[in-house]
Parts: C-alpha cells; sequence; structure tokens
C-alpha cells in the first residue's frame, strides 16, 4: 500500500512540474503588432487594432490579451482568445470611447495563460507603442463677426471711437490731424 502512496505523489509532483513549465513555453514565438491609431475628436470612440502572429509551427491555446492604457484615458482592457492555428495570427480591434482632448501614448500589451492545466500562470510583456490624438470636440457655428465683416467697404470700418478715418494725400498730415482731434 505505501508503493501506491509514492507513484501518487511522484505522478502529482510530475503534473504539477508540468503545470509550472508548459505556460511560459506556449507564449514563446508569439508576437504583437499594433496598427496605428487614427485621431478622433473628443467624444467619439477610438479604434484600436492588435495583431497578435503565432510564429510557431504548433496552436497557442488561451491566451489572455491586455492592452495597458494611460490611466488618464482609462482603465486596461482584455480579450481572451481561444486558439491561433500555427502560422496564423489574430486581429483584435475594439472601441474605447474618449472624454477628453489630448496626446495619449502607451507601450505595452501583456499576454498571459495558463494552459494547458491553469494551475500556474505566465505572463509576457511585448512592446507594441501607441500614440493616440484626440481632437478638440467640434461646435457648430452659426455667425462669425469676422467672416461677417470682410467685404465691406474701408470707409465702413475705421476709427476705433466710431469716426471715419479722413482720407488725406501724406501719412505725416494725417497723423497729425488724428493726434490734434483726439
Amino acid at each position: 500500500m505505501a508503493g501506491w502512496l509514492y507513484v501518487l505523489s511522484g505522478l502529482s509532483f510530475a503534473i504539477l512540474g508540468l503545470a509550472a513549465v508548459l505556460p511560459a513555453r506556449s507564449l514563446i514565438g508569439v508576437t504583437v503588432t499594433r496598427h496605428p491609431i487614427t485621431p478622433v475628436t473628443a467624444g467619439d470612440d477610438l479604434t484600436v487594432e492588435i495583431e497578435i502572429h503565432n510564429q510557431t509551427k504548433k496552436a497557442v491555446n488561451l491566451i489572455q490579451v491586455e492592452d495597458i492604457l494611460p490611466f488618464v484615458l482609462g482603465k486596461l482592457i482584455k480579450e481572451p482568445i481561444e486558439i491561433i492555428t500555427p502560422i496564423d495570427s489574430h486581429r483584435w480591434t475594439y472601441h474605447y470611447p474618449t472624454q477628453r482632448r489630448g496626446i495619449y501614448r502607451w507601450h505595452t500589451v501583456n499576454l498571459a495563460t495558463g494552459a494547458p492545466l491553469g494551475l500556474f500562470w505566465s505572463r509576457r510583456e511585448h512592446q507594441a507603442i501607441a500614440k493616440a490624438v484626440v481632437y478638440p470636440q467640434i461646435l457648430p457655428l452659426n455667425t462669425c463677426p469676422l467672416v461677417d465683416e470682410m467685404g465691406q467697404e474701408d470707409t465702413q470700418r475705421g476709427d476705433p471711437r466710431g469716426r471715419s478715418y479722413d482720407t488725406s494725400t501724406e501719412g505725416l498730415t494725417r497723423s497729425l490731424w488724428l493726434m490734434a482731434n483726439s
């Protein structure tokens, strides 16, 4: 009876050893690229595209992708991926709402897996530089005094005090006359 106890405990330690090593090995050969983010205005959604490439000759199972956004923009976004076939890629597109204008930069995407048993997890950080430009919100403009007054004659525009300028033939005479009448 004691022999079976040694066999079962040895088998348990072997399974624990495999569960500790296999998650780290399943992330080897997986790369991440990020597509450029198109600029938006405040209040619109950012469209972020991330592509996860499996460059190995075996399938990669049960991966969790985390895009770590700047704290000013929001929290991290997670996406589970069930399988990526050999020498293939998975494109992840998500939309994130914006509230404030600005230029936002972030650099990392985390890949995590617990495959095949889920007893231990392995996490890899990949550099995928992102730059999102959020322009100020565009407000409609019904009237604009500067544009509305364009094309009016110069005689109507004049002295800020309401009097029109008297045209003279020489600049010195005109300047002296304006200073004398002030």
